[in-house]
Formats: C-alpha cells, sequence, structure tokens
C-alpha cells in the first residue's frame, strides 16, 4: 500500500479554523505542504512574548492502493477539512485559525501567541476536526463514487508527521538537537474488512 500521509498536507496548520487571528497569504504556500515546518519554527523563549503564524496548503486529491480481495486503486478527493481544536500548546501559548472550513486545494493559517511559563522542552500539538472526501474506485466490475466522513486526529494524515511548538531559556539556541519529524503510514490507521470480502465491504480510518 502506497504511504500517504501527503495525502493532507500540512492538516493542522491548514484546515479550517474559527476566531480567526491570522492573514492568509496564498504566495506564502503554493503548492501542498506547510511554512515554517516544525523545525524551522521559532523556539518560544519562557517569559518573552510570542506571536508566530504558519501557513499551509492541503492537498485536493490523493491515490492510494486498498487490498481487499485483488488490489484496488483508489482516488480520493478531499471536498472540504475542518479543525475544531489543537492540544498539547505550552502553557500560556494559544492557537487562533482561519478560515472556519477549508476546501480542498485551500490555503489556511495558523498563529500561535501568548507568554509562557512551561518548563523548557518540545511540545508535540495535535489537531482534532472532520474530513469530508469521497472515494472513486473500480471494483468487481462497478464503479463506486463513495461520500467518507473522519472524524479524530488530524496528524496522522498530514505530510510533516506530528507538529510540535519547541520552549527554550533565554539565551537559549533554538533546535540545536536533531529533531524527529516523523510521518505514518496509512496502513497504520486504515483497516478494510471482512477479507475476504463477497464484494461489500467496509474501510476505517
Amino acid at each position: 500500500m502506497k504511504k500517504f500521509y501527503s495525502l493532507i498536507a500540512a492538516l493542522v496548520v491548514t484546515v479550517g479554523f474559527i476566531n480567526a487571528q491570522c492573514t492568509i497569504d496564498p504566495s506564502a504556500q503554493t503548492t501542498p505542504g506547510v511554512n515554517p515546518t516544525a523545525d524551522n519554527l521559532p523556539c518560544v523563549v519562557i517569559g518573552v512574548p510570542y506571536n508566530q503564524t504558519v501557513q499551509g496548503q492541503i492537498t485536493s486529491a490523493y491515490d492510494t492502493t486498498i487490498t481487499i480481495v485483488i488490489s484496488v486503486q483508489a482516488h480520493f478527493v478531499i471536498d472540504s477539512v475542518r479543525m475544531d481544536s489543537i492540544t498539547g500548546l505550552p502553557a500560556g501559548i494559544t492557537a487562533t485559525w482561519s478560515p472556519a472550513v477549508l476546501a480542498g486545494g485551500g490555503n489556511g493559517c495558523v498563529n500561535f501567541s501568548g507568554t509562557t511559563t512551561a518548563s523548557a522542552g518540545q511540545y508535540p500539538i495535535t489537531a482534532w476536526g472532520e474530513v469530508w472526501t469521497h472515494a472513486q474506485a473500480s471494483a468487481f466490475g462497478q464503479n463506486i463514487d463513495t461520500p467518507y466522513t473522519y472524524h479524530g486526529q488530524l496528524n496522522a494524515l498530514s505530510s510533516w508527521g506530528n507538529y510540535y511548538l519547541q520552549v527554550i531559556t533565554t539565551g537559549s539556541a533554538c533546535h540545536v538537537t536533531g529533531i524527529n519529524n516523523f510521518s505514518s503510514d496509512l496502513n497504520t490507521a486504515m483497516s478494510v474488512y471482512p477479507n475476504p470480502s463477497n464484494g461489500t465491504f467496509e474501510l476505517r480510518l
């Protein structure tokens, strides 16, 4: 099965947002991805006000291969994405985002701001929300085009894996050690059953 951690590039920072506090600049991210990446994001200094905007763009579609009884090439079209919350932020740092709902292929932004008193270290952040998509495939002599809605953690669906904020003390260097940015294969988050199938199956993310 193909990796599709790239199916929604930079989902945490590009999806729909409420109470917007950032301004979208489409020229800052013209292809699916995120800018800046986590290991290039300015660090949060303890006791110093922080204000940083991250911009990104999600993909509008992706392809993958799923195996039921035979291998089937599936084409997923991203209709829209909504992010409901971000958890894991250092104490005193808040996140706001724009727009409320992001269409597939669209640009969005997240602003991180505040003053932290948290201990120095790396703070992985998790995005939670909903993705509306539909899958197109040909199997068992039939063309399939079915809607699918995913609700839950969005990190596993992003090209950059787990995003984080780095908190440091005054005078310390930012990102001085190796950063383990990682991404997950879809097969760690997806199941297709029953297998073998009589032609009716369920795909679960």
